[in-house]
């Protein structure tokens, strides 16, 4: 079956090859990217690779790393409620647990339940984001279905700063700052944010508090120092379960920070070492409606520290090399859990990249070693193939990924649910290839197939007793695809679209495993002259889960205007969100909100 998707989109890069061989040779404009280590084009990576810029990020009515990913096309990603709520993404018909993601590197996954709650990420420190889709495994460890790297904002070699005000419904809103400051050899960028709301639905009030530090020092002939920071604190309402009788809360404390040091001992050598820690401090609480005391379900303390070494060595302008070595520790503690282990987890990398007239090649391989599950061996390889002159690229790759089982699987225990101490990683080859072709200067079109088959793959079961126990299966199958087309007629005004159907199938049932969203559309117009920017988003999800009321179209606004007054320097704006009013959520427990209106205010100086 993978030889038959991989023998169609050969079928039409060709066809599309012909088709476009009149055209003219144009400029494409280049985007650097970070996914494989080390900085390489975007066109030269051989990986199926999305980022989000910044200045797209400030065309969209949002506020966090979730509501982001939520108008990005190839992207599904599951809301658990309104404003604030937890979110978690899909790639690729990926579970949430293989997705690994990071911030400048720092991996933020809980080795408890291997998530990472994006929605606790706000977008004033966000410079881009870097979504690897596919098997990430040799080059980032635990990432079957892959990667979302967060790359911070860094001080640039200015001095401004901007204050954003904005007001909605439910006695909703935000205040956030940013400011920037440079004098050699020192800078620092440094961003803050407070958000709040009583809600769209009950017992859904939130408040959080976000602060970001990132500092540089220039050390001249011995490098650079890079210090990184950053503080969430989040106390909200998840849902109110009638049925049940209770609500449920959370309090959530989550920090990150790292220092950096960066040298260049010869022309073409570059070796940054680095030292990092994380913090994750989770309560959540159940409280009994018709009684007063509330009982702590899970009071959950992670704590990780790390280093890692990385040389870059490009001897020569087509090749660039890179090899590596880290090690982690996360000291654990669960109320819940009280056998559950510490965690240690130790790789070694190395990854090359080859450009050769019109091809470039790539090859890595990727040693992990856990005190919980053993040893890994992870190699990827990648093949690129220029047309320059029809402005299109065809990709194509295959690597073997991994992704650990949380640790919860393996040691919770209570009347509903059983531990399994033998659990193993869930492992696969993913096999990918892909068209990127900008044809004409209006149009660009990427299209993407992927399929794989995951070994152990993890699946809950019922005992004898009734308890629920997560057991490794023998087999399941994953493939789909992606398409996502941008039309630029003229300058400032584009209209991008995009799909992806995901097909996840137990094969030892040859059912469709539920859960697991198979479709998704995404459809967006932008427009923006002389301080005005109009855009338009909306999404179309099929989650394929029992009781889900999916398969229909949000849509939300984003208006802003530059007044011209104070030097431009007053942006007023207006967010419509769920303009027809719909329904889309994949539980009743999590409804999205109706339509509701934002107003805000930003301030640059």
């Amino acid at each position: 079956m993978k030889f038959t998707y991989c023998a169609i989109l050969i079928f039409l890069t060709i066809l599309s090859s012909f088709i476009l061989y009149a055209q003219e040779d144009l400029y494409i404009p280049q985007i650097n990217v970070t996914a494989a280590r080390v900085p390489s084009e975007l066109e030269d990576t051989p990986e199926n690779i999305t980022v989000i810029t910044k200045e797209e990020i400030e065309q969209m009515p949002a506020k966090n790393l979730g509501e982001i990913l939520k108008y990005i096309p190839g992207m599904i990603f599951q809301e658990n409620g309104g404003p604030g709520s937890p979110g978690y993404p899909h790639i690729q018909g990926a579970e949430f647990r293989h997705i690994k993601v990071m911030i400048d590197g720092i991996p933020l996954n809980s080795a408890t339940e291997r998530l990472t709650d994006l929605s606790l990420f706000g977008i004033e420190s966000i410079e881009r984001v870097e979504i690897l889709k596919g098997a990430g495994s040799a080059l980032w460890g635990s990432a079957l279905g892959g990667v979302i790297n967060i790359i911070t904002k860094k001080p640039k070699k200015s001095k401004k700063g901007e204050i954003t005000l904005s007001w909605a419904e439910r006695n909703t809103a935000h205040f956030s700052f940013k400011v920037n400051s440079y004098k050699k050899p020192l800078g620092f960028f440094l961003s803050s944010s407070i958000d709040h709301s009583k809600g769209f639905a009950p017992d859904t009030e939130f408040s959080s508090g976000k602060f970001f530090l990132s500092s540089t020092i220039s050390l001249k002939e011995a490098g650079k120092l890079t210090v990184n920071a950053g503080l969430n604190q989040t106390a909200r309402g998840l849902a109110r379960f009638e049925d049940w009788g209770i609500r449920t809360k959370e309090r959530t404390k989550r920090g990150f920070g790292s220092l950096s040091w960066t040298v260049y001992p010869k022309e073409n050598l570059e070796v940054k070492t680095s030292v990092w820690g994380t913090i994750l401090s989770m309560k959540l609480i159940n409280e009994f409606l018709t009684l007063e005391n509330p009982d702590i379900v899970r009071d959950l303390y992670e704590n990780r520290i790390g280093t890692s070494i990385q040389g870059i060595i490009t001897p020569f302008n087509q090749n660039i090399f890179n090899l590596g070595a880290e090690i982690e520790k996360t000291y654990i503690k669960a109320n819940d859990i009280p056998n559950i282990k510490d965690e240690t987890i130790g790789a070694i990398f190395i990854h090359d990249i080859q450009n050769i007239d019109n091809f470039t090649l790539s090859g890595g391989i990727r040693w992990d070693s856990s005190n919980d599950f053993g040893d890994q061996l992870n190699p990827a390889f990648g093949l690129v193939y220029h047309l320059r002159k029809l402005k299109t690229n065809l990709k194509g790759t295959v690597a073997r990924g991994f992704s650990l089982p949380p640790l919860s699987m393996k040691y919770y225990e209570d009347p509903q649910h059983a531990p399994n101490p033998d659990l193993k990683p869930e492992r696969a080859w993913i096999y990918q290839t892909s068209i990127n072709s900008h044809p004409f200067d209006f149009l660009t079109i990427s299209a993407n197939i992927f399929y794989s088959e995951i070994k152990d793959g993890l699946a809950p079961t019922i005992l004898e007793d009734g308890r629920q126990k997560w057991v490794n299966i023998k087999k399941v199958e994953r493939k789909g695809g992606e398409l996502e087309i941008m039309i630029t007629p003229f300058k400032g005004f584009n209209i991008i679209g995009g799909g992806v159907f995901n097909d996840v199938v137990n094969k030892e049932t040859n059912e469709v495993i539920e859960g697991i969203p198979r479709l998704g559309y995404h459809l967006g117009i932008r427009y923006g002259k002389d301080g005005f920017m109009a855009a338009l988003y909306g999404r179309y999800i099929w989650y394929n889960i029992e009781g889900a009321n999916d398969r229909k179209f949000i849509w939300d606004m984003h208006l802003q205007y530059r007044l011209p007054y104070l030097k431009n320097r007053i942006d007023t704006y207006i967010n419509i969100y769920n303009i027809l009013d719909e329904s889309l959520y994949w539980s009743e427990y999590y409804p999205n909100p109706g339509r509701y209106l934002e107003a805000g205010i930003k301030f640059r100086f």
